[in-house]
């Protein structure tokens, strides 16, 4: 069945500068397709590659394996170890960071008080400076206070550094 269409519309659709537009969106779209799956590609192969210690050459393996995994989970390796402590802190902070930021952008965002406008400019203010400017400092503190190489130091650290972006 035919439709009743303009031939102006179909001239508009069909036209060199509406494909082009299409064409040029299409190849963005895989251009960037391409690099974020590259990389994720890439990162399994090297799971899957026969070696332990190379990084391989090849996106994908000629001769995938399950060596590396098994190395991964074996009695060798101290990955359930690093995997609890990761993940002990990550609790941590979601818990303590949600309840701390949310409190606080409750009171920032309902009530008026005296310098609420001088507090929320702190936070902007702070968030305009790269957190690792503050590290010797921090690093000299949790050393005075003895807790370097304890996971209650990346908490509050990790803490203390997403409360301004957070809060904002």
């Amino acid at each position: 069945k035919r439709r009743n269409t303009a031939k102006e519309t179909i001239r508009s659709t069909f036209s060199i500068k509406n494909i082009g537009k299409k064409a040029l969106i299409n190849a963005e779209l895989t251009f960037l397709a391409v690099v974020i799956l590259v990389p994720i590609i890439y990162i399994f192969g090297m799971a899957f590659s026969e070696t332990l210690s190379d990084i391989p050459n090849t996106i994908w393996p000629e001769t995938p394996s399950l060596n590396g995994i098994k190395y991964i989970f074996g009695p060798d390796s101290k990955f359930g170890t690093w995997y609890l402590n990761t993940l002990i802190i990550a609790v941590i902070n979601m818990f303590v960071g949600t309840i701390i930021i949310t409190g606080a952008s409750y009171v920032f965002a309902r009530f008026s008080f005296k310098g609420k406008k001088a507090g929320l400019l702190t936070i902007l203010v702070l968030q305009a400076f790269p957190s690792f400017l503050g590290l010797v400092a921090t690093y000299v503190l949790f050393w005075k206070f003895g807790l370097l190489g304890q996971p209650i130091y990346l908490s509050i650290l990790y803490i203390g550094g997403s409360i301004p972006g957070n809060i904002w």
